[in-house]
């Protein structure tokens, strides 16, 4: 469950599709509150952090199969820039998002 924030006064909840997901580690590296990690060969959830998700959409915004949501924000998938475009067109080597 991500946290409130400054942002948000509800909670959020991560949802992972395992069915689309293709454990490339992806939502993994980009994790700024690390509540992901693989184990298993599977994307797991680790709600134990005090301080963990913050519901940014960092994971679903990488996802290339579009495996993970953010239920209880106002983000989805159509928030998101086709960041495959982006590098290719405008030729960007290095992609950094940030909250």
């Amino acid at each position: 469950m991500a946290i409130p924030t400054a942002r948000y006064s509800e909670t959020s909840t991560v949802r992972i599709d395992y069915e689309k997901c293709k454990v490339c580690g992806l939502c993994v590296k980009v994790c700024k509150g690390a509540p992901l990690y693989l184990e298993n060969n599977k994307v797991r959830i680790d709600q134990t952090r005090y301080f963990g998700c913050i519901g940014c959409g960092h994971c679903a915004a990488v996802y290339p199969t579009g495996a993970i949501t953010i239920e209880g924000r106002d983000i989805s998938q159509t928030s998101f820039m086709d960041t495959r475009w982006k590098i290719q067109e405008q030729g960007t080597k290095n992609l950094w998002l940030s909250c």
